[in-house]
C-alpha cells in the first residue's frame, strides 16, 4: 500500500490533482460553515498542505 502510495505521490500531475481537490474542499467547506469556522479555514487548509507535503517528501 505504501509503495502504491508514494508511486502516486511522486507524479506531480497527481499532486497538482490532489491539491486542487483539497483546496475545493477546505473552500467549500469553509464557505458553507463560514458563521462557525471562518477563523479556523486558513489554519485547516495550512494543517492539510503541510501534512500533503510532510507525506510525499518523507521516504
Amino acid at each position: 500500500m505504501e509503495k502504491i502510495l508514494l508511486t502516486c505521490c511522486m507524479s506531480q500531475q497527481v499532486v497538482a490533482v490532489v491539491m486542487m481537490l483539497y483546496k475545493n474542499i477546505i473552500k467549500y467547506y469553509c464557505l458553507w460553515r463560514q458563521e462557525f469556522i471562518q477563523h479556523k479555514c486558513i489554519t485547516l487548509q495550512g494543517i492539510l498542505l503541510a501534512t500533503f507535503l510532510f507525506t510525499i517528501y518523507l521516504d
